[in-house]
């Protein structure tokens, strides 16, 4: 058995183009989803709420990533009120 060990973005170490998109983009998904189960929302209501139908607050809440872009996803986090924010690290010097 080969062990790899991961990365830290599962997108990067399944080779995805543009994992680190893809990874913000998974991780405002989920927190939409939460907001919906915290609120006990039907996929109408999410709807409802962020203004898009229900089919598409079905494929939200059902982590359909390649339906949604991340400025969608962006969006739909921000009108939600999902304080967006990313946090840079310091460069690291050349060796």
């Amino acid at each position: 058995m080969n062990i790899t060990t991961s990365s830290g973005n599962v997108f990067s170490d399944l080779e995805c183009s543009n994992p680190a998109a893809l990874l913000l983009q998974s991780e405002l998904m989920i927190a939409l989803r939460k907001l919906a189960q915290d609120q006990q929302w039907s996929n109408a209501q999410l709807g409802q709420q962020l203004n898009i139908t229900t089919d598409r607050a079905h494929l939200l809440l059902h982590g359909s990533i390649n339906d949604f872009t991340l400025d969608e996803i962006v969006e739909l986090a921000t009108s939600a009120g999902i304080r967006t924010e990313i946090t840079l690290p310091s460069p690291i010097s050349p060796p």
